[in-house]
């Protein structure tokens, strides 16, 4: 081997070499320190998971019946909390699989998320105006079909006497917390007959037209109690006033014919489909459909024809 190739081939060739090797030994480091950070954060997470789950002050709903998505999630957390033993009684696993996934599910300051037992049954709610500790008006009504079909806007509703399940313990609430204005109670009442509250709302709500068809316009009762004028005595309401909206039922229809139907547990396509009859009877009312104010339900290019002429 000549001098020249000996001093410069062979020097620079060991010098690639070297780089190479430095290059190489630098990208495993990397990967074993990145690694060694998700191995370090997943044992931290479980070390939390695990944490939170004996903590069992912040275990709110532990007799939740949850979703087969939310179980198989739980699943997958006990598989990876380390700190629980496998060995655990039959009779404990469901309750130890919704420990895991809510501790799982909380914020980091330990808050939980909010699940609610599906109650199948009547759907009842009551709307009142309330002023000073006095009810100045209410109306209470059952909705019989909603939009989304599991629960949502009412889509069929029909007025229901005062006398019914929860209607005077729900403004019996309203007047306990001391509201004042418009609100609506809802409540569940399953097969037990027990009323089982959803939400209070403090707002104007969906089935306000009900409300007015049945002979007590609480929006107008609201809104002259607000700047203090006197509100005289309201007439009782029409029990049995239904009103249908043909929007949301055109939509019930059409989620119950897709494929991947997403019904609520126990109600089928046929059962969605049935509750849409009859379309009509004698008395029935339709959402913003009125004759003597057909504005809402004219198209557009009627009213923008009409008033072109």
């Amino acid at each position: 081997m000549s001098d020249f190739w000996k001093e410069h081939v062979v020097k620079w060739d060991w010098v690639a070499i070297g780089a190479v090797a430095a290059a190489c030994a630098t990208i495993v480091a990397a990967i074993g320190l990145l690694l060694a950070g998700r191995a370090l954060k997943a044992a931290k997470d479980s070390n939390a998971i695990a944490a939170r789950a004996h903590r069992g002050a912040n275990i709110v709903c532990r007799k939740v019946d949850l979703h087969r998505d939310y179980a198989e999630s739980a699943t997958k957390t006990i598989t990876q909390a380390s700190e629980f033993e496998p060995a655990v009684p039959a009779s404990e696993e469901a309750t130890l699989a919704q420990e895991l996934w809510l501790a799982a599910a909380s914020d980091d300051d330990g808050e939980l998320p909010i699940l609610q037992t599906y109650v199948p049954g009547r759907a009842l709610s009551v709307s009142a105006v309330l002023s000073r500790g006095t009810i100045l008006a209410s109306v209470a009504r059952e909705t019989l079909s909603f939009h989304p079909v599991a629960g949502g806007t009412s889509v069929w509703k029909r007025t229901i006497g005062l006398d019914d399940v929860g209607v005077r313990e729900a403004m019996k609430l309203l007047l306990d917390i001391g509201y004042d204005g418009l609100a609506e109670v809802e409540y569940q009442v399953g097969a037990d007959g027990v009323p089982r509250l959803m939400e209070i709302g403090p707002r104007p709500h969906g089935w306000l037209a009900l409300a007015c068809a049945a002979g007590v316009d609480l929006p107008l009762v609201a809104a002259r109690a607000l700047i203090g004028e006197a509100i005289p005595d309201q007439d009782p309401y029409r029990v049995g006033v239904e009103m249908r909206w043909p929007a949301g039922e055109l939509d019930r229809i059409r989620d119950a014919l897709r494929i991947r139907a997403d019904l609520p547990p126990e109600v089928s396509r046929a059962q969605v489909l049935a509750r849409s009859w009859p379309p009509w009877r004698p008395g029935m009312l339709y959402d913003n459909i009125d004759s003597d104010d057909p504005g809402p339900w004219i198209p557009e290019w009627v009213r923008r024809f009409a008033k072109a002429r």
